[in-house]
């Protein structure tokens, strides 16, 4: 089931170079859990999502997926370490979802989303309604133009409840 999110126009979170887009495998897979421990204590009531800091949004946006990190599913690889956390903090359904995901889980490259919304500002779009379907974890919205994003109602839709937890905690204030 899809999650959606409106997200009201006064969003303060705004990407600048947190995104985490280089950097081995182990550096992403090892970024990857850092956000799923603030997913777990978001989802436990033990962190509230107005509550992040900057840090903690910040360590969120660098949440990159499981596309081209096939080997931490490999349980007797040199990821066992965190392939046992990985389990310890999604469980068996969402581990093999987050497996499942390994093959289409690509998050768009920084430079490709700057250059779409210079496009879409070309073409006249100065503000409005936006849809970002599959919005992953919000890069096209934190990385909106904000005197676009000041004037636009945004609604993320995103069908994994890993990243639509941590897209609400960025950009949808309570």
């Amino acid at each position: 089931a899809a999650v959606a999110a409106v997200v009201e126009k006064h969003v303060p979170f705004v990407i600048t170079d947190q995104i985490n887009t280089f950097g081995s495998k182990r550096e992403k897979i090892q970024s990857n859990l850092k956000a799923l421990r603030l997913v777990a204590k978001i989802r436990s009531g033990e962190l509230r999502q107005e509550a992040l800091n900057e840090e903690q949004k910040s360590d969120l946006v660098r949440y990159t997926g499981w596309g081209g990190l096939s080997a931490i599913f490999n349980p007797d690889g040199e990821y066992q370490t965190e392939f046992s956390e990985l389990q310890s903090l999604l469980g068996q359904e969402a581990t093999e979802a987050a497996k499942a995901s390994m093959l289409t889980a690509y998050y768009t490259p920084v430079s490709v989303i700057r250059a779409m919304w210079k496009i879409v500002s070309i073409m006249g779009f100065t503000g409005g309604k936006v849809a970002e379907v599959a919005a992953g974890i919000g890069h096209f919205l934190g990385l909106m133009p904000l005197e676009m994003r000041e004037v636009s109602h945004v609604t993320l839709v995103e069908p994994d409840p890993t990243s639509a937890t941590i897209a609400k905690a960025l950009y949808v204030s309570n």
